[in-house]
């Protein structure tokens, strides 16, 4: 539980031993409860003084009326309000520099089943056939000394475990673990991105799906009932981002926190717009992916997504959009943060 979970607690406890008279009046501290909500106005960037000017008046009337039942009603207000300023602006997220904003998964969500079915009303053709039957597998890699094996919590029986490295140290008690041979010369990071994008096929051919795990990813939950709820038939199914649906906007944020050369990044997004890739076309959190290993069009659309990290920006999302919209591929999301789920845990990521 992450610090703003503490405080949301501490709220809901003062204001639960004021509804069953349990405290009185003189013994919430207002202070804490004014620090909260200014704490929480002030990472939406709302005017924090005035809801704090608000919320003290409110708590100090009711102090002076010693109504217990009036202060707990305020209390139940702000924890209300902070969730809400949650949901709209977003959290930090523990241990990263970023911000989610579960909305705007949802929103997605949506956004895809809805291009889903106009793409395929158009066409007038139907919906891939791939519900991911068969033999499934798991995969992940290590390369370069980044990230930590985090082994699987829950164990499916109907599905296979590989982990690939370039590190003949690594063990794992779940994975089995394969030592790949790096032909190319490609740098850790982009190694451990061809095993991710086209690997599957590569390495794990025989299997009729599998699910990619980037290396900062621990299994916590059921995944093959993940992939029931919300595979409707494309051959590909992945996580909504948690803050962008934009591919411009995503690459304005990697240059700006050196993800890879911007001088790159620019001239990689310029050949994007030059031909004609839409704005607000979706982005995908590609942390999880799961292939249908018997689609063609995923095969070709994997193998251009593939050519573009290796040739252009190693940050993947940054190309993946555009090889969807380039082979008119489909693919299914659903309305769950990649960082908030219960079928998977994200770690940050470590040397």
């Amino acid at each position: 539980m992450d610090q703003f979970e503490e405080l949301l607690k501490l709220l809901r406890t003062i204001s639960d031993y004021l509804d069953k008279g349990m405290i009185g009046c003189e013994q919430v501290p207002v202070d804490d409860i004014l620090y909260i909500i200014q704490q929480e106005y002030e990472r939406a960037e709302i005017d924090a003084v005035n809801a704090k000017e608000v919320y003290q008046k409110l708590i100090y009337d009711c102090i002076g009326r010693n109504d217990r039942k009036g202060l707990s009603y305020v209390m139940q207000a702000a924890i209300e309000q902070c969730e809400v300023l949650t949901v709209l602006y977003g959290t930090k997220a523990t241990g990263f520099d970023l911000k989610i904003y579960p909305y705007k998964a949802e929103l997605a969500y949506y956004k895809n089943l809805e291009k889903n079915a106009g793409y395929l009303s158009e066409k007038e053709v139907a919906p891939p056939k791939s519900s991911f039957t068969g033999r499934g597998a798991v995969y992940t890699a290590i390369t370069g000394g980044y990230d930590a094996v985090h082994e699987p919590l829950v164990i499916d029986d109907r599905l296979d475990y590989y982990l690939f490295t370039d590190n003949d140290s690594i063990t794992s008690e779940v994975y089995k673990v394969i030592l790949v041979d790096n032909e190319e010369g490609l740098d850790p990071v982009k190694l451990s991105k061809k095993i991710k994008i086209v690997g599957n096929w590569d390495y794990l051919g025989d299997y009729d799906f599998t699910i990619w795990m980037d290396g900062k990813l621990q299994i916590t939950g059921d995944v093959v009932g993940y992939i029931n709820d919300y595979s409707k038939g494309a051959p590909l199914l992945c996580f909504n981002h948690y803050s962008r649906d934009d591919l411009y906007q995503e690459a304005e944020f990697c240059a700006q926190i050196n993800a890879d050369k911007p001088e790159l990044i620019s001239e990689q997004i310029g050949r994007y717009r030059n031909e004609g890739f839409p704005e607000h076309f979706g982005l995908i959190d590609a942390c999880l992916l799961v292939k249908d290993n018997h689609s063609k069009l995923l095969q070709k659309t994997m193998n251009d997504w593939w050519n573009e990290v290796r040739d252009y920006a190693k940050r993947d999302q940054l190309s993946f959009s555009y090889a969807c919209w380039k082979n008119g591929l489909l693919y299914d999301t659903s309305p769950l943060l990649s960082i908030d789920n219960p079928v998977v845990r994200t770690y940050k990521h470590t040397f």
